[in-house]
């Protein structure tokens, strides 16, 4: 195992995962976008008409954010499936970068067949959908992200 290649792809993982992380930590929330809203709302003159239309606003944003925080959710199953066939898909790269012609070119193959079927399931489970109580969808339904 070369030590020296694992490095680099450990140190290039955790560089990617810090600017995600920083990037989740600066991101404003549906309720902290919701209180901004409010002080704008308690800014705004009672005659104005910006007033009844930002109060509706807010309104419908609350209601969204609730069935959002309550009802929809996402596989945590089908999650960590797809993460293990893409660290399979890793494994298996990286085992054929020093092997043989041959074994290589196969190691390669079904690293990339692991990669799109990772991907698929990561795609399929990772959007947020109602679902009953087994985590089943029970909707066609997508929401993104407020």
């Amino acid at each position: 195992m070369k030590w020296d290649a694992f490095g680099q792809i450990l140190v290039a993982v955790l560089t990617v995962g810090a600017a995600y992380l920083q990037i989740q930590r600066q991101r404003t929330t549906p309720r902290q976008s919701v209180m901004h809203d409010l002080d704008i709302l308690d800014r705004l003159p009672k005659e104005s008409k910006a007033r009844g239309q930002l109060a509706e606003y807010i309104d419908r944003a609350i209601l969204k954010s609730i069935e959002h925080e309550t009802e929809l959710r996402r596989d945590p199953s089908g999650l960590v499936i797809a993460a293990i066939i893409l660290v399979g898909s890793v494994a298996a790269f990286y085992y054929g970068w020093s092997a043989s012609l041959m074994v290589k070119i196969l190691l390669w193959t079904f690293a990339a067949f692991l990669l799109a079927l990772g991907g698929a399931g990561l795609a399929q489970t990772l959007p947020k959908r109602k679902r009953d109580a087994k985590g089943n969808q029970v909707k066609d339904e997508v929401v993104a992200n407020p």
